[in-house]
């Protein structure tokens, strides 16, 4: 039902926003919670593909009236990690494939925020060793980070697989 899955979609964008301003909120254990803003844009991506993009784009549209800086943030790495891994899942594409995209979209957003926007996101010590450690550094950790998310949402994708289903498209 359109109504119930528009719904799910704003409660998940609520989730994802409030989690993401935890790190402006509650300076510190705050970044914490922040990294885990991508499970409900995954969560709505597993749910329902053709709604997420709406859902989150209005999680990115709140997180960035309430800080630019955590806007540049969720919507260069979090978002399209959690809308990528999401719908990867949702439609059944091989592991290695999911792993793959999301590794290259997380290499990317850490690139475009520490070289292009300057925000030091692995420490500046990966920045003052040159651009070519950075990126070796960046695709490496896209590598680790992509199949963790992807481990843990496989997981629960199979343990939510009830609920899930019930809203799928």
């Amino acid at each position: 039902m359109p109504v119930q899955s528009i719904t799910l979609q704003g409660i998940l964008a609520a989730m994802a926003v409030v989690a993401n301003l935890a790190a402006v909120l509650w300076p510190g254990p705050g970044q914490f919670v922040a990294g885990f803003s991508c499970l409900p844009v995954a969560l709505a991506a597993m749910a329902d593909r053709r709604q997420a993009p709406l859902g989150a784009a209005a999680a990115l549209l709140l997180t960035i009236i309430f800080s630019l800086k955590q806007g540049l943030i969720f919507g260069l790495l979090n978002l399209p990690l959690g809308l990528m891994t999401g719908t990867g899942l949702a439609s059944g594409r091989p592991r290695w494939l999911v792993v793959t995209w999301t590794a290259a979209v997380v290499a990317v957003g850490l690139l475009l925020l520490s070289l292009g926007a300057g925000f030091p996101i692995l420490g500046t010590t990966v920045q003052k060793h040159g651009k070519m450690v950075a990126v070796a550094a960046y695709i490496s950790f896209g590598f680790v980070y992509s199949w963790a998310w992807v481990d843990f949402l496989q997981r629960l994708q199979h343990r939510l697989a009830p609920v899930l289903n019930r809203h799928r498209i």
